[in-house]
């Protein structure tokens, strides 16, 4: 019982943090766009959002790359959800 307590804690602690970084980073690049290069807000937005989602991908990329080199042989990986399953795991 406290096992699945203690994955859905760290899930949602994990998403709360992915979504925290993601809004600061956004901020940041649009900041960038706004102030240094004098977009007006619109395009800003577009570009920023752009550049969030090549630069969160490249991090999940890397992360599954990360994940597949060091996989253990009874571990089953899925690119998709980018979630990985091991037989210690509780489902």
């Amino acid at each position: 019982m406290l096992i699945p307590l203690l994955q859905v804690l760290f899930a949602a602690m994990r998403t709360i943090s992915l979504s925290a970084l993601n809004i600061m980073m956004y901020s940041f690049i649009s900041r960038i766009f706004n102030k240094w290069l004098g977009f007006n807000g619109f395009i800003s937005f577009f570009c920023s959002a752009y550049c969030l989602s090549k630069i969160v991908n490249f991090f999940k990329r890397t992360w599954l790359k990360a994940r597949l080199r060091n996989k253990k042989p009874d571990e089953k990986i899925s690119s998709d959800g980018l979630t990985w399953h091991s037989p210690t795991t509780m489902t």
